[in-house]
């Protein structure tokens, strides 16, 4: 084992918590029902003051169908357990009988398919909740613990976020099927929504009520936001109707208006794409459709549990008791070298206005570096940009840093600050160094390195965009930024990506400046960099 592998085993070893006898002894219902109708009205007060909107949307039942058909009459019958089907998920890629009408119209419908979609997707626990392992495959896409939401726009002002089970995760169907991507759609149809809104899938299969409370009360939010939380029992929606406002919003399904030849369950509490989009049309028009304001009746207010403040401490204290046991502690809360560069990065916060960053390498420093730079620079008040530390380039850091601070002069809201140990490093993205970086099958997760980013860098240096640079060459860079996507806005951090500086109709790049150096022909650098790196490029030695 190498060094580096000793030191990123010390640093980011997980610790899980022990789970106290206490913790294991369950809710009864009435417990249960109290303490979720506390955790929906804290949600609703602090999201109403943070200007998020909340909304709640039922779980899905075949028993609400007014009129079911023949393949729902009999999914209603099915049971699973010892008393009827051992294993839902393998009777469901083994493409029950009722598949065909309900999958057959889809041109890539078949048995693979089918198997393909209806993958368990394993999970794991993080300080933020129950996540999803990554995943690649040609219809199921996890980076970063976050399941492929599609065509979600290059720039956005707010996000909207999905927390939930299978239903949101989008087990049995494809990614450009979920109910996220399904959202995503409807809201680019809009001319005035299309670059409002990227829409996040947090879901995850099998995620109980509880989690999916703890895995909100970690999510990090800004004004506009849109947090949605599906799966709630409508036993328990029917006693929150109180709490409706123009930023508190309940949703019921309603799929008795389907058209009659298309079933949308394959089992009965999942839904295919075709009812996802159904739902999800519910939700946008909830959303974005003018509303009249909600006046709760006499005797809903009467029958409605009043909530206290100790119920809502009791509640709070109950979410850390049953959850908390997830949460995983890392040696580097208390690892000196990350409070000594956080120490060192403090006094350099800004005290007021946007706050940006962005991570180059500059190996060396290019005409399209100082573009991207300056380009980001006029989008916020202050712009951080940290230079890769890591000596594993062509030029060392010290030269890196260097040609990077001369080459941004005269821009005036910027500060370059080294990476240290946690940003883009060999301990926490070790695949940017590898030789087969380029190589596509490469699977690399930057979650370690995204992480510490959004929860210790950017929160110290109140950082709340970061800007990244297109990646079309770098299989590893671009699942960086995929990654990057997918992660930071749950930090609160949006991530705008720009599109390369191009120079007679090529991109510029550091690595086409290194091919000119590794073959002697220093002088043809001289129009892709600045007069500073070029000052350092022709008096290198060949």
């Amino acid at each position: 084992m190498t060094d580096i592998q000793c030191m990123k085993m010390n640093i980011f070893k997980k610790i899980p918590f022990v789970l106290k006898n206490k913790e294991r002894v369950p809710l009864s219902d009435s417990e249960e029902t109290k303490v979720i109708l506390s955790l929906m009205q804290i949600l609703s007060e602090r999201f109403a003051n943070e200007n998020v909107t909340f909304v709640v949307v039922e779980s899905i039942d075949i028993k609400k169908l007014k009129q079911l058909s023949h393949s729902e009459k009999a999914l209603e019958q099915i049971k699973f357990g010892s008393n009827g089907i051992n294993n839902r998920v393998d009777w469901l890629r083994n493409s029950p009988a009722h598949f065909g009408s309900l999958y057959g119209d889809l041109p890539q419908y078949s048995k693979k398919y089918i198997r393909n979609i209806f993958t368990p997707i394993q999970c794991f626990f993080s300080k933020r909740g129950r996540q999803n392992v990554d995943y690649k495959s040609p219809y199921v896409n996890i980076s970063g613990g976050i399941r492929h939401t599609t065509d979600q726009p290059r720039k956005y002002l707010n996000s909207i976020f999905f927390v939930g089970g299978s239903s949101v995760f989008g087990m049995g169907c494809e990614d450009k099927h979920t109910l996220p991507s399904s959202l995503q759609w409807l809201i680019n149809q809009s001319t005035f929504l299309r670059e409002h809104f990227s829409v996040f899938n947090l879901g995850v299969r099998g995620q109980s009520l509880l989690l999916d409370f703890y895995k909100i009360f970690n999510l990090k939010t800004t004004p506009g936001d849109i947090v949605i939380l599906q799966g709630v029992k409508s036993t328990l929606t029917q006693q929150l109707t109180h709490l409706q406002t123009d930023k508190f919003l309940l949703i019921s399904p309603d799929f008795n208006n389907r058209e009659k030849s298309d079933d949308v369950f394959f089992d009965s509490g999942h839904i295919i794409y075709k009812g996802h989009y159904l739902l999800a049309e519910e939700i946008y028009t909830g959303l974005f459709s003018p509303r009249a304001s909600v006046e709760p009746s006499k005797e809903l207010r009467e029958n409605t549990q009043h909530i206290s403040k100790a119920d809502k401490r009791k509640a709070l204290n109950t979410l850390e008791l049953k959850c908390g046991n997830i949460k995983t502690a890392t040696n580097i809360d208390l690892h000196p070298e990350i409070r000594t560069y956080l120490k060192e990065i403090k006094p350099l916060a800004p005290s007021f206005g946007t706050v940006g960053a962005t991570v180059v390498n500059c190996n060396p420093f290019t005409l399209g570096h100082k573009h991207f730079i300056k380009q980001a620079a006029s989008q916020v008040d202050s712009l951080f940009v940290f230079v890769v530390e890591e000596d594993a380039s062509y030029f060392d850091f010290k030269t890196r840093y260097k040609l990077v601070t001369e080459g941004v002069k005269g821009i005036n809201n910027i500060t370059v600050v080294r990476s240290g140990k946690f940003i883009m490093s060999s301990i926490t993205y070790p695949e940017y160094f590898s030789k087969a970086k380029s190589e596509t099958k490469t699977i690399a997760s930057a979650a370690l390195d995204l992480d510490i980013f959004g929860e210790y860098i950017a929160p110290i240096l109140n950082i709340s965009i970061r800007f990244i640079g297109s990646e079309d060459d770098c299989a590893i860079t671009k699942q960086h930024n995929v990654q990057m996507q997918n992660i930071l806005p749950t930090y609160g951090i949006k991530v705008e990506e720009m599109k390369r500086f191009k120079h007679n109709s090529q991109n510029i790049s550091a690595s086409l400046v290194r091919k000119y150096i590794e073959r002697g022909l220093l002088e043809e650098t001289k129009e892709w960099v600045p007069v500073s790196t070029f000052d350092v490029i022709k008096n290198i030695k060949i």
